[in-house]
């Protein structure tokens, strides 16, 4: 009990459970939470490690777990516990955490269009549409 408290009140979380070729779509949702000061992504794994620049916004993403990205993916995010992350201060390989890069634009991720969300073209949709001159 008392290891699960300690490791909450780290900055680092583990994101598990989506596909490998949605990670980039992952650390942008994440991002959402707060900066994210660097992040592992292993070459065939389908999970991120990531470090938040604050407890606060660690603990935002954890309260994501079990959430459902896309409409068909379901995600898992607990306290990280690799502690070579955690403890790694600058002394990972470069080429496996990164920094990511923040800019006004948002984020262009390469994605197979069908698992982005998709606008409701409904019939109340359209006529409110049509009312407001969307």
């Amino acid at each position: 009990m008392l290891k699960a408290v300690v490791s909450t009140q780290s900055t680092g979380v583990t994101v598990f459970g989506f596909p490998s070729n949605s990670a980039e779509f992952v650390l942008q949702h994440f991002s959402q939470f707060g900066k994210i000061t660097k992040y592992e992504k292993p070459s065939l794994g389908n999970w991120l490690h990531l470090m938040f620049e604050s407890k606060i916004q660690a603990r935002k993403a954890i309260s994501r777990n079990g959430s459902i990205l896309n409409r068909d993916v379901m995600i898992g995010v607990v306290p990280c516990t690799d502690q070579r992350i955690k403890s790694s201060g600058d002394n990972l390989n470069s080429s496996v955490i990164h920094t990511p890069k923040r800019s006004a634009r948002p984020h262009e991720v390469a994605q197979d269009v069908t698992l982005l969300p998709q606008k409701d073209e409904g019939v109340l949709y359209r006529m409110v549409g049509y009312i407001l001159g969307w």
